[in-house]
């Protein structure tokens, strides 16, 4: 990977810092196979000479450092001290290491020839070594057990010439992974196919290897919004450079086929069946427009084979293996789709997944591929962007005319109701007010109305009193408290002039207090009333939490906090005073004037 981060067409050091500086256009390392033999040597030799170091460094380290202290005395400088004492001792790891290089002539460095390059499939003829060819040859040698080897040499070959016969006739073409155009992706498979069944340009399948090629899946079962983006983003894919391939089936993949002919472009499909098979029927029409637009068909199965559920699985893995990613545009949590999809991550390659409606269940298996990491695929770009840097050369980027047919619209689900917090305050109304109830009439007087209808004591629901009345309230209500303010200090004035008359008569207070008999009485005054014990002067824990509130709504512990009272004094406090009349409370346990 660090050779990877020079090499990096988008990203890398030589192409983004180096050749940047100059001028002078990125290089595409992963496709063109002329640099590697250069850049595979100075890699060997850049990693030898970090070896040697580390070695050479570590020999040097355990020499006697009396030897550098003798010749410092004898007067030796430092070029005297490397010649006769630093080369000399050395000879022997220099030997030793010399003998290891030459006996390592026929081997090579197996992480060299097979990470670096990225075990790219287009290398292959210039990075390909014993070692390499040996480790693929081992990946594929549970198709040649002994076991299988037996059945192969009694197995006649009369059914072989047969197929070979019928693939004539029929203008079917044989391809092998000796032939020169066998997909070289394929080649990476640790179950390649043998042997591949073709219908259609095959020449086609050359282009594989130098064209960018994408895989569009989905579910059979689809919706207009799935068959929809299927098909304008193959349209787009196509005219973009892409190869687009699908598995032929109905739904998604129809569509995908459908999508690159319209732009006039090759597309391949690969089936779950023989070619003889015409599976499924509502896409053999389709099937005649591929073929008839120089596409391709491909089947790794006979001729005559007929579709069952384990070629389905076969089949999924060829989709995957074939291209540079795959992109499921509507799959449900258990479908075909997905086991491609995993057959992609497996072979290293890109998974993108197109965004659905999460109430959708046709649409779950592509959202558990978002969650679990997938591409988001809202647009072409998000797909191209990957391969941008490898197929410069090869991708036509521009703006698109966007001719895709008028989709109906889905029914929308029915508006949301606001939450409780979300409730807007009631808008002001210059009309007059409302009759509070249908049998008022609006020539009749509010308060009369009540005045007959003792039940209702509070306003009910949707009985929002007007601007006028909030004032006139507010007005009230500061008369009562400057009553209240006048009235505290009218006990002392009564004592005082008691006072005086008693001075002024000669009796004392006490005297004055004592109940007149009911004889002396006046006969025209009243008899007292009992009157109720009302204290009209506030309270001072009253008057401390007016003083602390603001129009700024307060929490419950700064209020308390401030008047330095308890949390359940304040709230008992802030109720006698009234709320939400006086003081206003919001939610979340705040309060203000």
């Amino acid at each position: 990977y660090l050779v990877y981060g020079f090499l990096c067409v988008d990203t890398g050091f030589i192409n983004t810092s180096i050749l940047a500086a100059f001028g002078k256009e990125p290089i595409m390392w992963y496709t063109e196979t002329k640099y590697w033999p250069f850049i595979l040597i100075f890699v060997s030799a850049w990693k030898s000479v970090g070896y040697s170091c580390i070695v050479y460094l570590a020999t040097i380290l355990g020499f006697d450092r009396a030897y550098y202290e003798a010749a410092i005395i004898d007067g030796c400088n430092k070029m005297q001290q490397i010649t006769k004492i630093t080369i000399p001792m050395l000879k022997p790891t220099i030997i030793m290491l010399t003998l290891m290089s030459v006996g390592r002539i026929f081997y090579s460095d197996f992480g060299l020839f097979y990470q670096v390059p990225m075990n790219s499939g287009q290398l292959y003829p210039v990075t390909q070594t014993i070692d390499t060819y040996v480790f693929r040859g081992l990946l594929q040698l549970e198709l040649f057990n002994p076991q299988q080897c037996r059945v192969l040499k009694s197995t006649p070959l009369d059914r072989a010439e047969k197929i070979l016969d019928h693939c004539r006739q029929k203008g079917y073409h044989l391809i092998t992974p000796q032939d020169a155009d066998y997909p070289k992706q394929l080649l990476s498979l640790p179950d390649l196919p043998l042997m591949l069944y073709a219908q259609g340009q095959r020449s086609l399948l050359k282009e594989l290897d130098n064209l960018p090629v994408i895989t569009v899946v989905g579910t059979r079962d689809s919706s207009d919004y799935g068959r929809y983006v299927a098909e304008s983003m193959s349209y787009d894919l196509a005219n973009a450079g892409f190869i687009v391939v699908s598995g032929l089936a109905v739904g998604i993949d129809a569509f995908a086929h459908y999508g690159a002919i319209r732009a006039g472009k090759k597309t391949v499909a690969v089936l779950s069946c023989g070619l003889d098979v015409p599976y499924p029927s509502q896409t053999q029409k389709l099937r005649e427009h591929i073929l008839s637009g120089n596409g391709l068909i491909l089947s790794e199965l006979e001729p005559s084979v007929k579709p069952s559920k384990g070629y389905f699985r076969t089949r999924n893995r060829l989709l995957a293996g074939i291209s540079e990613g795959v992109l499921v545009v509507e799959a449900p949590e258990h479908s075909g789709a997905l086991i491609t999809a995993n057959c992609a991550l497996e072979q290293g390659k890109d998974v993108f997944a197109v965004p659905s409606d999460i109430y959708d269940l046709r649409a779950r298996g592509t959202l558990q591929l978002l969650r679990d990491g997938a591409i988001l695929a809202a647009n072409i770009m998000d797909i191209i962007s990957p391969y941008l840097s490898r197929y410069q050369s090869y991708l036509h980027i521009g703006k698109q005319q966007m001719s895709y047919p008028v989709v109906q619209k889905r029914k929308r689900l029915p508006p949301r109701r606001p939450a409780v917090w979300e409730k807007k305050p009631p808008q002001k109304q210059e009309e007059p007010p409302l009759a509070i109830h249908p049998s008022v009439d609006n020539g009749e007087n509010l308060m009369d109305w009540f005045d007959n209808h003792s039940a209702y004591t509070r306003f009910q629901p949707g009985m929002v009193l007007g601007k006028d009345w909030k004032e006139e309230k507010e007005q009230i209500l500061q008369q009562v408290f400057q009553d209240l303010r006048d009235n505290s200090s009218k006990p002392c004035t009564e004592i005082k002039q008691r006072q005086q008359q008693a001075a002024q008569s000669g009796l004392s207070d006490i005297e004055q207090r004592k109940p007149v008999p009911k004889e002396q009485a006046s006969p025209a005054q009243p008899p007292l009333q009992p009157q109720a014990s009302f204290d009209p002067v506030p309270k001072e824990e009253h008057q401390r939490v007016l003083s602390v509130l603001t129009e700024q709504p307060q929490s419950l512990e700064q209020i308390a906090q401030a008047c330095r009272m308890s949390v359940g004094q304040v709230t008992s406090i802030l109720f006698e005073l009234g709320v939400p009349d006086t003081v206003k409370m919001y939610p979340g346990q705040f309060f203000s004037l």
